[in-house]
């Protein structure tokens, strides 16, 4: 239940079921079930947002990708004939 508290209270509701109200009204909806849709629609998508946002902050951080240029000079050490 505290999850459901802490979307009520995230600053980002009230734009985001603004804009969706909004988006609602454009496309010809009644302004009231637009509003009370939109308002659903805001916390579903900041819901998952929220789920996200907590699966991204416990992650761990993803390797850093291979250097190009040490993967080229390793390859071409590779190729070069072996000299004795």
């Amino acid at each position: 239940m505290q999850d459901d508290h802490d979307v009520v209270d995230d600053p980002r509701l009230s734009d985001w079921a603004r804009e969706a109200t909004a988006e609602r009204v454009r496309a010809g909806e009644d302004p009231k079930q637009a509003e009370l849709h939109g308002y659903a629609d805001a916390i579903a998508a900041l819901k998952l947002v929220r789920r996200i946002e907590a699966r991204s902050a416990t992650a761990p951080a993803a390797p850093a990708p291979p250097d190009r240029n040490a993967q080229a000079s390793g390859a071409a050490r590779s190729a070069a004939p072996a000299r004795s």
